[in-house]
């Protein structure tokens, strides 16, 4: 039995005059609010971002709500990883094709690789003293027009928390356990609607065994994780430059970065996963 009541207890601080109610899936509550008009999720064309867009698709659909999702897409290192692009327009194409009755409206925004924490690192701090990158800075702004000029309800990301195993690459915003979580790392008030992080006490194991639990495997098979550049050692024989990648075609993963790692990790704990939310 995976046991989320930790996260799941957080809840009971929501103000109660929210109308936000918890849809739980298979332990874990997500909010969501029968009478919003408009949601965005920040869809990266990644598994974990996928899987929350797809619950969220699901609460939609078999609830009849009568609420429009808003992909939002950032195009990111277009001249090291040319695929992000197509990856993640693929996805969201995935999404219409598996959930009709959903009405759906995708935004995209540019990033410019020179402004990437991988490339000059932090450039500022915010107003609690955190380190920003320009990356981040776009996307949080980006963000803010996106839930202001389409007056939206509430904004959902992905950020899920470390494997239990050592990887290079582990994030430190990723590692505070749920017993210590408090409502604020969940969901808080944002202009005039919410941003909610319903993975954040969740690690991949829970979140790849989703894709078997809800019959959407062809959905996991489409999302791709894999932070390769052009020219690396599984893919410089197929793509040694940028000129030569074309759109879908195929591209190996790196198979040595967090998110390859990570993803391999929750590959190998899925039989364990899935025995664990049948029992």
């Amino acid at each position: 039995m995976i046991d989320f009541s930790d996260s799941n207890k957080i809840y009971e601080n929501l103000p109660e005059d929210s109308g936000i109610k918890l849809f739980r899936f298979d332990g874990l509550d997500i909010p969501f609010n029968p009478s919003w008009k408009n949601i965005g999720v920040n869809l990266s064309g990644g598994a974990d971002s996928a899987c929350l867009a797809m619950l969220l698709c699901k609460i939609i659909s078999e609830n009849n709500f009568d609420c429009r999702v808003h992909a939002i897409q950032h195009r990111r290192c277009w001249n090291i990883r040319p695929w992000q692009g197509p990856v993640a327009l693929a996805v969201f194409n995935k999404f219409k094709e598996l959930f009709p009755t959903v009405q759906f409206e995708r935004h995209t925004n540019y990033i410019p690789p020179e402004l990437e924490w991988g490339a000059i690192g932090p450039i500022t701090k915010d107003e609690t003293g955190r380190d920003r990158s320009g990356d981040q800075i776009i996307v949080g702004s980006f963000n803010a027009f996106i839930m202001y000029t389409e007056k939206l309800d509430a904004i959902f990301n992905a950020t899920s928390k470390n494997p239990d195993v050592e990887f290079p690459g582990r994030m430190m915003n990723r590692e505070k356990p749920a017993s210590e979580g408090v409502i604020s790392d969940l969901i808080w008030p944002k202009s005039k609607g919410w941003i909610v992080l319903p993975f954040k006490f969740v690690d991949k194991a829970w979140i790849r065994a989703q894709y078997i639990r809800q019959h959407m495997e062809d959905l996991y098979n489409t999302t791709r994780s894999c932070e390769g550049d052009v020219g690396h050692p599984t893919s410089k024989d197929i793509i040694p430059t940028l000129d030569d990648y074309k759109p879908g075609m195929y591209v190996p993963i790196c198979g040595e970065c967090f998110w390859c790692l990570e993803r391999s990790w929750a590959d190998s704990k899925l039989l364990e996963t899935l025995k664990k939310l049948n029992d």
